[in-house]
């Protein structure tokens, strides 16, 4: 383009916008539309079509109100995404199933079942796209060159539904709180020690000749979970309706809670057959 063709395009350019000018100014005094107010979307529409009749293709964008661009997300909050509508998924199918085999307790020839979700496909596609463009334009003529170069991949992955394995399971069940009988030797013989020990002269007396004449038929069961081992030990024998009693170990000593030979109140359970039962079996299983 020569400098005379470029100042006739110039030229001819002022004289589209002064006209684009006037029917601007026409069309917003008809909907008398102050200098201070905004310009509402029926506002542009005389615009963009002299743009589309005139070629005045450049200022076709800058009229149209641009759409609200999506929030991009990232890959791994894309994965947590689907992860987690798995997981809430398999809830609603868990309290269905619970729900279904609750309709279905009076009626015997339906066949019990719970209903999983095994796997979910995703499939994520990206793509990367470079443009290169050079040269000019005066809005309604433009010589340029323009290269485009577009990569495209795709991701696809399940989330499975497997098992929990037994040493997470087990993990889990530690956080609940549990009284269980300890059988482990080593546990015994420590707690056992720790009893002997004590002075005699005490409500604990009938639990310390025990825990050093026959440790076998003293039971032990753990609290836990606790910031420290604490036992309990019970110890009855069949010498009276009353001889049994319940005591708490702890690395400050024995407190004693059930007191051996204490008389039964009216409407309690006699705990002497129940505690001797179970040292029967204990004593045998340690032999």
């Amino acid at each position: 383009m020569t400098r005379k063709e470029y100042l006739g395009a110039l030229d001819s350019l002022k004289q589209w916008a002064a006209a684009l000018r006037d029917l601007a100014e026409e069309h917003t005094k008809k909907l008398r539309i102050d200098d201070g107010a905004e310009v509402p979307d029926a506002g542009f529409e005389p615009l963009r079509a002299a743009a589309r009749d005139h070629r005045f293709l450049a200022f076709a964008p800058m009229l149209t109100p641009q759409a609200a661009k999506p929030d991009p997300i990232g890959f791994s909050d894309f994965i947590s995404n689907i992860s987690r509508s798995f997981v809430d998924a398999q809830k609603r199918l868990d309290s269905e199933s619970a729900a279904y085999l609750k309709s279905i307790e009076d009626r015997a020839h339906v066949q019990p079942a719970v209903f999983q979700m095994p796997r979910v496909t995703a499939n994520m596609r990206f793509a990367l796209e470079v443009s290169k463009s050079t040269g000019f334009n005066l809005l309604f003529f433009d010589k340029k060159e323009e290269s485009t170069t577009r990569n495209e991949q795709s991701i696809e992955f399940e989330v499975v539904s497997v098992p929990a394995p037994p040493e997470a399971m087990r993990a889990v069940g530690s956080l609940a709180p549990r009284l269980a009988l300890t059988m482990d030797p080593a546990v015994r013989r420590a707690v056992l020690a720790r009893i002997a020990e004590e002075t005699p002269g005490r409500l604990s007396d009938p639990l310390i000749e025990a825990a050093r004449k026959t440790p076998d038929r003293v039971l032990i069961l753990e609290s836990s979970p606790a910031p420290e081992p604490r036992w309990l030990a019970l110890h009855a024998t069949r010498e009276s309706a009353n001889s049994v009693g319940m005591w708490r170990i702890t690395k400050d000593g024995i407190e004693t809670i059930y007191s051996f030979s204490r008389n039964n109140r009216p409407g309690e359970v006699n705990l002497v057959e129940l505690v001797s039962a179970l040292a029967d079996r204990q004593e045998a299983f340690l032999k």
